[in-house]
C-alpha cells in the first residue's frame, strides 16, 4: 500500500480500544475542507509497512487495534492483504473510508477483514451535493450503495459527517438520518478543523465565513 504516516497510539479513535493508525495516500475526492490534504500527494515517498508490523510486534502486549485511514484506504490495491495480515497478527482491524467503492467494502467484509468501518457522509447524497462538498458527484449512487451494503452487513460501523457551518444545516442532517434511516446511535457529527484545509477560497465560495 501506498502508506504517508502512522500514528504509534490512539485512545479515541477506536472505541475502548488502544490502536495504531495507518494513513493511506491518495483521494479520489477533492473535499476543500479536507484536513489531511498532505495525503494527496502521490510523489512523497511509500512508508515501509514492514516497520508498521514490526511496531505492532513490538508493543503487541498492549496494543488491540489498527486503524486504516487515509486518503481513501480502499483505492490500495493491496488493501485486503495487508488487513488480513493485520488481523493474522491478532488485531482488531477499522476501516475509515468514503464510501465511494462498495465493490471494494463488499470483498473486505465478505473475507470477514474488517471488525469495524467509519464512513465519512459528506452531506445529502445527490450528484450536485456530492460535486458542490467533494467534486466527485459521480460517487453519490456508489456512496448510496455503500450506505445500504453496511446497514444490513452485520459489521459494526458508523456514519460521520464533518458539520461546517454556513455550509451544512441541521436541516441537512435530519434528512441524512431520515433517507437513510441511520440510527442515532450509529451517526455523529464530526467538528470541522478550519486551521488546516485543502482549499479555504472554494470553502469560502460555499458559505463558510472563517471567524
Amino acid at each position: 500500500m501506498l502508506i504517508g504516516g502512522f500514528l504509534k497510539k490512539s485512545l479515541i479513535e477506536y472505541p475502548g480500544k488502544i490502536s495504531v493508525i495507518v494513513f493511506t495516500r491518495g483521494c479520489n475526492f477533492r473535499c476543500p475542507f479536507c484536513h489531511n490534504p498532505e495525503l494527496l500527494d502521490l510523489s512523497v515517498p511509500s512508508q515501509e509497512e514492514g516497520e508498521i508490523f514490526s511496531y505492532l510486534e513490538k508493543y503487541r502486549s498492549w496494543l488491540e487495534a489498527v486503524v486504516i485511514s487515509g486518503g481513501e484506504p480502499t483505492l490500495q490495491e493491496d488493501l485486503a492483504g495487508f488487513c488480513s495480515r493485520v488481523k493474522d497478527a491478532g488485531f482488531l482491524v477499522k476501516l475509515e473510508t468514503n464510501g465511494s467503492r462498495p465493490d471494494v467494502l463488499t470483498t473486505l467484509i465478505n473475507r470477514k477483514l474488517l471488525d469495524l468501518v467509519q464512513m465519512d457522509i459528506k452531506g445529502t447524497v445527490d450528484e450536485r451535493r456530492y460535486q458542490d462538498l467533494a467534486v466527485a458527484g459521480w460517487a453519490a449512487m456508489a456512496v448510496q450503495e455503500s450506505i445500504n451494503l453496511l446497514k444490513s452487513s452485520g459489521v459494526k460501523h458508523e456514519f460521520v459527517t464533518t458539520f461546517i457551518p454556513g455550509i451544512h444545516s441541521d436541516a441537512e442532517i435530519e434528512r441524512i438520518r431520515r433517507e437513510f434511516g441511520i440510527p442515532s446511535e450509529s451517526y455523529r457529527l464530526q467538528k470541522f478543523r478550519p486551521d488546516l484545509v485543502l482549499d479555504m477560497k472554494a470553502l469560502g465560495d460555499l458559505g463558510f465565513k472563517k471567524t
